[in-house]
């Protein structure tokens, strides 16, 4: 659900948008620094990155693939869409969320010369992004839209809107707090003297509101876009994970059920930590829960509930399916070694 750049790192002038291009010891420098954005959700693997040189690279959203390298976008690079796909864009720094929409894209700029009123640009160059961004971040964001030649750009704080490229030109729509729009392209110098009175010269649209280039003397009442905007949002990410769901199950009936890592079989590495990529697949194991400190007396005789049968009893789709092909598979394991499957059963039966 968003969108990016092409090669090079833009920067944008008042009335034009010079491009220029990135020296080989500047990507290299580029390349060090960790990314600004993730990926973290994409339907249909079609979502790619454009780098600063103009080569795709495509992203893959699966959990045992996903890396900062793999993953990460930098300043100068864009994430584009397919005609049938979409992609979720994080800035976890900046407390923001893209939804980047079908046969979109969407480009990490650097910002003009200010004095640190804004860290860089968001620029839309085809098809639609939600922004979405809490509302006690304290810095500036200057999202901007260009399409064929018309173009126009936003300043907000703490403020959620809808972006969409136009034929020609682009509409802002504001779903949260307050935001000010400007006509023209992002200027390559930004006001000196305070980014509240920089906003304060341009148009201001509140909540419910909607501006466009069309008509950039004026917003008006239009809810409509953020409403749709936020089905399509529940729409694909409900789509995102029955696909993640149903790979799963598909690996599970392979006899891969819990995947872990292959040294310390801990926890996957969090973002921007060494990360180890080699998997082993192990079957699920039994957590062990220390005896209570006081006595008690045992009415009944224990019983022990199997992983497997508590994934039936979950009644969750995918848990129940996977549990219920481990109970009737014989010989369970991964390739490096196969043993007998004790808790072999042969009726699928779902908890009540």
């Amino acid at each position: 659900m968003v969108r990016f750049t092409y090669a090079g790192a833009g920067i944008v002038m008042s009335g034009a948008l010079l491009v220029a291009p990135i020296a080989a010891g500047q990507q290299q420098e580029t390349e060090a620094r960790p990314p600004m954005a993730y990926v973290t959700a994409v339907t249909e693997n079609a979502a790619s990155c454009v780098d600063t040189s103009g080569e795709l690279r495509q992203l893959d959203t699966r959990s045992y693939r996903f890396s900062d390298e793999n993953n990460g976008v930098h300043l100068g690079e864009s994430v584009r869409t397919s005609m049938d796909g979409s992609a979720m864009v994080t800035l976890f720094d900046h407390g923001i969320v893209i939804h980047l929409e079908h046969s979109s894209e969407l480009a990490f700029l650097p910002a003009p010369q200010t004095d640190d009123l804004v860290s860089f640009v968001l620029m839309l160059r085809s098809g639609r992004a939600y922004v979405l961004r809490r509302g006690d971040v304290d810095d500036w964001l200057l999202v901007a839209c260009e399409s064929q030649g018309v173009a126009g750009y936003t300043l907000s704080r703490g403020a959620s809107l809808v972006v969409r490229a136009e034929v020609p030109g682009a509409a802002f729509t504001v779903s949260h707090g307050r935001l000010a729009f400007f006509e023209g392209d992002v200027p390559e110098v930004l006001p000196a003297d305070g980014a509240a009175a920089w906003a304060g010269l341009g148009a201001a649209v509140d909540a419910g509101r909607s501006i466009t280039t069309r008509e950039p003397d004026r917003a008006i009442e239009d809810a409509l876009p953020v409403a749709t905007a936020t089905s399509r949002l529940n729409r694909e990410m409900y789509k995102f994970g029955v696909e993640s769901s149903a790979r799963w199950v598909a690996e599970a009936e392979q006899g891969d059920f819990t995947p872990v890592r292959g040294a310390a079989r801990g926890e996957p590495g969090l973002i921007s930590q060494v990360r180890q990529e080699a998997f082993v697949f192990d079957q699920p194991r039994t957590s062990v829960i220390p005896a209570p400190a006081t006595q008690a007396e045992i009415l009944t005789r224990a019983t022990r509930i199997s992983p497997a049968e508590a994934s039936l009893q979950s009644r969750i789709p995918t848990a129940v399916v996977a549990a219920s092909r481990f109970l009737n598979a014989r010989f369970i394991g991964s390739s490096g070694g196969l043993r007998v499957n004790r808790e072999i059963r042969r009726n699928i039966v779902f908890g009540k």
